[in-house]
């Protein structure tokens, strides 16, 4: 499993199973995962997107072991999607 700096896992999104879920390919396994901006996959083509991963400890979604936490759309760079510590901050 390769981490950034200890706080992130890289990952695959690989296709959207629901809302606000997608799998997830991890040390080729495949993990259920939370997306928490599902307004964002409307305008994205899912196939095969890295992603940076975060352990899941939202008790609301606790059935989801990862929770997604940036993606790059061109292999590059990374965009941050869950905007939760930014509403918490406010």
């Amino acid at each position: 499993m390769k981490s950034i700096n200890d706080t992130f896992i890289e990952g695959t999104i690989h296709n959207r199973k629901g809302h606000s879920i997608v799998e997830v390919e991890v040390n080729k396994k495949m993990y259920d995962s939370h997306f928490p901006n599902p307004s964002l996959l409307d305008s994205i083509e899912i196939e095969a997107i890295p992603c940076l991963l975060s352990i899941n400890m939202d008790d609301c979604i606790n059935e989801l072991f990862y929770k997604i936490e940036a993606i790059s759309l061109d292999n590059k760079s990374w965009l941050g999607i869950n905007q939760t510590i930014v509403h918490q901050r406010k």
